[in-house]
């Protein structure tokens, strides 16, 4: 970068399809690889937007677990919870996953 500062317009920097149209067209760069280096370390739309995204999953996401242990009665188990009142009476565990997944940035 400090380079670039000094050449006092000489040196100018090239986007990755400028580098790579360069390489295709000029003989001196024919048989450079380093191109490619180069243009894989650089950082494009692609890889901007896919490094939101991956920290947009993460903000504002929570997860909470409730478990627990209760009797059931046969008489007593209210009238959604069918295959529960079908069943022996005794001790059931009762778990209750909570999942936010709100993304708000």
């Amino acid at each position: 970068m400090a380079d670039l500062k000094k050449s006092n317009g000489k040196l100018n920097p090239l986007t990755n399809e400028q580098a790579l149209t360069m390489r295709a067209h000029s003989p001196n760069l024919a048989f450079n690889d380093r191109v490619f280096d180069i243009v894989n370390n650089g950082i494009g739309m692609t890889k901007i937007a896919n490094h939101i995204k991956s920290l947009a999953g993460t903000v504002g996401s929570m997860e909470t677990k409730i478990e627990g242990i209760t009797q059931v009665e046969s008489n007593k188990v209210k009238a959604g919870l069918k295959e529960l009142a079908e069943a022996p009476d005794g001790y059931y565990k009762i778990t209750k996953d909570i999942k936010d997944s709100s993304a708000n940035i």
